[in-house]
């Protein structure tokens, strides 16, 4: 059985829709192709913030991993940044 995993942004400006396997967020998903461990493709959907934090921590388009830390700024840190979940 094919199961789609959400990967979003924690705190951003809107609420992510993780509700369904489809690409139906405001942010406009990226949809990646993935092969899980018994062989079944799966669906990993990358939604991006709508806050610009990926183009503020000087990340790749599309990589929700910011800095965060010590003298950051008051930015968020990668380990607040992302979240998962299943649909």
């Amino acid at each position: 059985m094919s199961q789609t995993l959400h990967v979003t942004p924690l705190h951003d400006l809107v609420g992510h829709d993780t509700s369904t396997a489809e690409p139906d967020c405001v942010c406009g998903p990226e949809v990646r192709p993935v092969t899980q461990e018994d062989a079944v493709m799966g669906w990993l959907l990358v939604h991006h913030s709508l806050d610009g934090r990926e183009q503020a921590e000087g990340s790749p388009a599309g990589c929700p991993v910011g800095s965060g830390g010590a003298g950051s700024g008051g930015r968020v840190g990668a380990g607040e940044v992302v979240m998962w979940s299943w649909s």
